[in-house]
C-alpha cells in the first residue's frame, strides 16, 4: 500500500498529550491560580481565617501604624508562642513598613512588642532555656510610654533600659520569627520584641 509522501495513516486508540501540550496545560493552570488573591477562598473572597497582613492591621490607628495597647493574654497567644504562663502581659502590635521606599522592612511587615511578668520559677526556667540556645549578653531596649511603671523607672534619661539579652526563639510563631528578649534587671519582667521580615 502506497501512501503519498508526508501522509500518515489515521490514528486508532486514545490520543496522548505531548510534552509541549502538558507544559502548556500546567502553565495555564498556574496562571489561573495566580489570579486569585492570596488568602482567597474558591469564590475569590477572603476566607475568615486568612486575612492578609494589611487586613490584619486594619485595627491600627493613625499613620503611625500602631494598635491600641492590650493586656489580653489569649489574643497575644494567637500571635506569639508563650512557653510560660505570664502573671501579666501588656503588648502592642505595630506596623513596621511605610510602603513608600520599597526598602526593608516592607509595607506589610509588622511587629509585636510586649512586657511579660513571670513568676520567679518561670523566670529562672526561661533564662535557663534561653541560654541553652545562646549565651546571655548585655542588650539595650527602648522603654515605651505604656510599659509598666516598674519597668519605666529603670530606664535612663534616654528612655533606654539595659538588661540581659536572650535568644527569643522560644517565643517565635510564624510569621514572627525574628526578635529579641531582654530581662529587666532585678525583676521578673521581660521585654519581648518579635517582627516579620
Amino acid at each position: 500500500m502506497d501512501h503519498p509522501p508526508f501522509t500518515f495513516p489515521p490514528r486508532t486508540g486514545p490520543r496522548r498529550l505531548s510534552t509541549g501540550g502538558l507544559l502548556c496545560a500546567l502553565l495555564s493552570l498556574a496562571a489561573f491560580c495566580a489570579c486569585a488573591p492570596s488568602g482567597a477562598g474558591t469564590d475569590g473572597r477572603p476566607t475568615p481565617t486568612s486575612a492578609t497582613p494589611k487586613e490584619q492591621d486594619s485595627s491600627m490607628s493613625g499613620t503611625s501604624g500602631q494598635a491600641a495597647v492590650s493586656k489580653d493574654v489569649n489574643e497575644l497567644r494567637r500571635l506569639v508562642n508563650l512557653p510560660y504562663e505570664p502573671r501579666s502581659a501588656i503588648w502592642q502590635r505595630r506596623a513596621r513598613g511605610s510602603g513608600e521606599s520599597g526598602a526593608a522592612p516592607g509595607p506589610t511587615d509588622w511587629s509585636v512588642v510586649c512586657v511579660l511578668e513571670l513568676s520567679e520559677e518561670d523566670a529562672a526556667r526561661l533564662v535557663a532555656d534561653a541560654t541553652r540556645q545562646r549565651p546571655a549578653a548585655a542588650k539595650k531596649v527602648k522603654v515605651l510610654e505604656w510599659f509598666p511603671e516598674e519597668v519605666r523607672r529603670r530606664a535612663g534619661d534616654d528612655q533606654m533600659l539595659e538588661g540581659q539579652g536572650f535568644d527569643a526563639g522560644l517565643f517565635y510563631k510564624s510569621p514572627l520569627t525574628n526578635g529579641s528578649l531582654v530581662r529587666v534587671p532585678e525583676t521578673n519582667y521581660f521585654v519581648l520584641g518579635l517582627y516579620t521580615m
